[in-house]
Parts: C-alpha cells; structure tokens; sequence
C-alpha cells in the first residue's frame, strides 16, 4: 500500500547512521512531498479521465454522468475544483449530439445567466431524471418482448420431429435398450459365439 511505500522511504532516510537528529522534519518533508506528487497525480488522471469521456447516445448517458460526478469530486477533494463555466460547456459540448436530451439542453442553455437553476449539478439532475425515464422505458420495451415471445410459444409450440423407424425398431439411434447386458455379445476370448 501506499502507507508502507511512503513508511519504506522514511525508514531508509532516517536511520541510526544517519543520525536521527533532524529526522523528524525531514520525515514530515518528504511525506508532504509524497502527498504533494499523488496529489498532482490524481488531479492529472481526473481531468484524463474527463477528456476521455464521450457519450454518443442515451444507453451510454448513465456511465458518462457517473465519471464525469466522481472526477468531479476527485478534482473537488484535491483543491482543484473545476470551475462552473468549464463544467458547463463541457457538459454541452459532449452531449450535443445525444437524441433524446436536447429539450433539456434547450431549456438549459434559454435560462438567463446568473439564474439560480444555471448550474451544472442543476443540469446534471435533469439529465439523470431523464435517464430514468429512458431506462424505465427500455425495461418495460424488455418486458414487452418477453410476454411476447412467451405468448408465442404458448400459440405455437415448437414441433417434435417424427420419430425415425430405425430408432423405433431399436437399430441405432440412441434407442432400443441402452446398454448391453453382462454375458451377451463377444465372449472374453475376442471371438463370437
């Protein structure tokens, strides 16, 4: 883990031969420096992340949203928030070509600035109501078909094929009596009756 990493590092600096006088500051030191480089770290990958993520049409809409929340909160934890402005045209300029949700980005985007319902988490909460509704939709689309194919089957049952006459005769097939009974066939010589 990344405590016994940084726990390592100190251990090295600081030993007996070193001298321990001073050591406690050069440990605080190089922990705020370890902080510091995972810090710029995850902050570098979040807004990695952000660039990365695409959403071409409403089935990819959920996962879009859920990157875009948690690196948002990444960014958020490590100081760094992105700034409205930014979340907000990001927001337009990835999912302008989503059908399905342009009468939320019309309505989004005739609000006057400085309103209070402008916001991007405002923006993001009518998005996810409308991924609700889509995937309430799609479920009932996959119940439908369901009860149809069921419907279906119940009309018209699949079909049995007719039975072979070699099978029913017990020639081949699989039918006919199964294994050979004990003492029946070839003898233990190899040879026939």
């Amino acid at each position: 883990t990344k405590a016994m990493r940084y726990l390592g590092e100190i251990q090295r600096t600081c030993t007996l031969k070193s001298g321990l006088y001073g050591c406690g500051r050069r440990a605080v030191r190089m922990l705020n420096d370890l902080y510091r480089q995972e810090r710029q770290g995850q902050i570098a990958g979040a807004y990695s992340a952000l660039e990365k993520n695409h959403c071409g049409d409403m089935a990819n809409l959920p996962s879009f949203l859920d990157v875009l929340s948690r690196n948002l909160y990444i960014l958020e934890r490590c100081e760094e928030p992105m700034p409205e402005g930014q979340i907000r045209l990001r927001l337009e300029k990835k999912l302008a070509g989503v059908s399905g949700i342009q009468a939320v980005l019309e309505f989004f985007a005739n609000l006057k600035e400085g309103s209070e319902e402008k916001t991007s988490t405002f923006l993001m909460t009518r998005l996810k109501e409308k991924v609700a509704v889509y995937l309430e939709k799609e479920e009932e689309k996959r119940k439908a078909a369901a009860a149809r194919r069921a419907r279906q089957e119940r009309q018209h049952p699949p079909e049995e094929p007719p039975p072979s006459r070699t099978a029913a005769a017990g020639f081949g097939g699989g039918g006919g009596g199964g294994r050979r009974k004990p003492g029946k066939g070839r003898d233990k010589g190899g040879k026939g009756r």
